[in-house]
């Protein structure tokens, strides 16, 4: 398991250690193109709502945004990708922070796991 990021070396910096797992920056967005997790305009990041009430449910929680990097239009993804670089499995996100649940996570390898082994 890797995280694959566009963050900035302050923010890999203050993850290093955290994560039990490689965290690599890509900030050319090469390999969010390369498995298919498609961007945002500028206009729809604004017009987000589902977006903004993540935000607003993070500040009640205080967990606060960190130094922005310029990358509103950066939507997450999670991908299963096989040894030979084929995705598997995608999960793209429709705003910000929207992640899979590990259980589905979990339940996606599983299945692509067995497939891999028939």
């Amino acid at each position: 398991m890797i995280a694959v990021g566009p963050a900035a070396q302050y923010q890999a910096a203050r993850l290093t250690g955290v994560l039990p797992y490689p965290l690599l920056l890509d900030p050319e967005l090469s390999v969010q193109r390369l498995i298919g997790v498609q961007g945002q305009s500028s206009l729809a990041f604004y017009l987000n709502v589902r977006g903004w009430l993540r935000y607003l449910a993070s500040f009640l929680r205080h967990r606060r945004q960190g130094r922005i990097t310029g990358r509103r239009q950066t939507l997450p993804g999670v991908a299963i990708v096989s040894n030979h670089g084929d995705v598997l499995w995608l999960h793209q996100g429709r705003s910000v922070a929207d992640y899979p649940k590990v259980s589905v996570v979990l339940d996606e390898l599983r299945e692509h796991g067995a497939r891999q082994t028939r």
